[in-house]
């Protein structure tokens, strides 16, 4: 039985900090509901993930990051939404 260990879980709560923060600037810059939507829908279940870690399927959660970014690429790279998660994840 895989179990949430502290590190991921401040990780993944930072993560999804980021998500929000990331919601509010594209709503101030005015940028498609359809894409706020996506973001949203792309992290909705993670509060439940951290809390059932047990039955938490990461790589189900790693695709609709990749998803989410294939249908709305970032200029820079180092901002898409999988490896900003991958980041936040390694750092310790």
């Amino acid at each position: 039985m895989k179990t949430l260990n502290d590190h991921t879980l401040k990780a993944n709560l930072k993560f999804i900090s980021y998500i929000l923060m990331h919601a509010r600037r594209l709503a101030n810059d005015e940028a498609p509901h359809e894409q706020i939507a996506d973001l949203m829908d792309v992290v909705h279940n993670l509060p439940d993930g951290l809390l059932n870690w047990e039955k938490w399927d990461q790589d189900h959660f790693l695709s609709f990051l990749r998803m989410y970014d294939e249908k709305w690429p970032n200029k820079m790279e180092q901002n898409n939404l999988i490896n900003i998660y991958n980041e936040v994840i390694k750092i310790k």
